[in-house]
């Protein structure tokens, strides 16, 4: 029996049979064996054909309750399922709003240059260009136990809303390094993407969310998060563009865990309709897998924002300028944070500022 469920096991999912074993006598350690090897039912001589029948139409209803709930979860969160079936079982009333305050981790991405690649692109080249790029970030936020919240056509936004609040930075932050590693894969892999790869850009966030019911209570509704924490993940994946990086992560992500991961240091930012600045960073690597270069850009680069926020914008400029030789090419063309930051040193230089914080603005959305 058990060389049978190993080979079973070996089997693609969707080519797995289900398997009703038939044992000699009642017996509770074969029916338990039986059952913890993968059978979904078992049967005890003497069985009767009704016994049989009734057993088989058991397992039937299971396996397309199973398929069809397998098919479900490609199109809602796992969040929105579990809210839809609490629903159903506890007879809720179905206009009834939800809305809870959680602790979540906030992912946005987006494909860089999108537009002109419309443009290079016929429709049905593009849409499978997408899938197959939402392909590789979907695997990876699931493996790492995140919920997609929605695909906003070239654009995904996930959260991780786990009882560990640590868990779930660091499934963040692993997630990101997996997804870049992942997208290299794939384009070195696909015939057009070789050629013309997609890069993307990510912002991330961790923060108070509210987990809720959005839409018509009669019509429709799906369930989403909403509040500053996500909107400023939003803010911080359109930033990236201009900071010339492909991730940008808020310092509520990053928390404890800059032991595990090399960052960079990106910019204090203030983000419109907030008063508190935040910190934010560019995931380099996992520590253990930080290369040279990586390693030498966070050092002198922090070196030079330390010079650059106390206002000696001379050494800073220094410091930003040996800093250029460790930044790879960017998806932005010529754009990278040391190039930024030397004229930003150069304009502060010639014009300096009566008062200074180190603040800037993040109004773009």
């Amino acid at each position: 029996m058990v060389d049978l469920f190993n080979v079973i096991e070996d089997l693609p999912i969707e080519k797995r049979p289900d398997v009703i074993i038939m044992i000699p006598h009642q017996n509770q350690v074969d029916d338990r064996m039986a059952r913890n090897s993968g059978a979904v039912g078992v049967l005890s001589k003497p069985f009767s054909h009704d016994a049989m029948l009734a057993l088989v139409e058991r397992a039937l209803a299971e396996r397309r309750s199973r398929k069809e709930r397998e098919q479900l979860q490609r199109y809602v969160s796992k969040a929105s399922l579990k809210m839809a079936v609490e629903k159903a079982v506890l007879g809720t009333n179905s206009s009834t709003t939800r809305a809870d305050k959680k602790q979540a981790g906030v992912f946005f991405s987006d494909i860089a240059n999108f537009t002109a690649r419309c443009e290079k692109y016929e429709p049905k080249e593009i849409v499978t260009q997408i899938n197959t790029l939402f392909d590789v970030i979907t695997k990876v936020i699931i493996k790492n136990d995140g919920d997609i919240d929605k695909f906003i056509g070239d654009a995904c936004m996930a959260f991780w809303m786990g009882e560990d609040t640590q868990s779930s930075q660091i499934s963040v932050l692993q997630s990101i390094l997996e997804i870049k590693d992942g997208i290299d894969v794939m384009n070195s892999q696909h015939d057009k993407l070789k050629d013309d790869p997609i890069k993307i850009r990510m912002g991330v966030n961790y923060g108070e969310v509210i987990l809720c019911d959005l839409g018509a209570s009669d019509a429709r509704v799906y369930l989403t998060i909403i509040s500053d924490s996500v909107n400023v993940a939003a803010r911080l994946e359109s930033a990236s563009e201009q900071y010339g990086v492909d991730n940008l992560i808020s310092q509520y992500v990053l928390a404890d865990h800059s032991d595990k991961y090399l960052v960079r240091v990106i910019d204090r930012v203030k983000v419109k309709g907030k008063s508190k600045p935040l910190m934010c960073y560019e995931l380099l690597a996992a520590h253990d897998n930080a290369t040279d270069r990586q390693k030498n850009i966070a050092e002198t680069f922090a070196t030079g924002f330390e010079l650059y926020s106390k206002g000696d914008f001379k050494k800073a400029l220094s410091a930003f300028e040996k800093c250029l030789p460790f930044e790879e090419p960017s998806f932005q063309g010529a754009t990278n944070p040391s190039l930024i930051y030397i004229d930003r040193c150069k304009g502060l230089i010639e014009n300096p500022p009566v008062e200074w914080d180190g603040i800037a603005s993040l109004d773009r959305k």
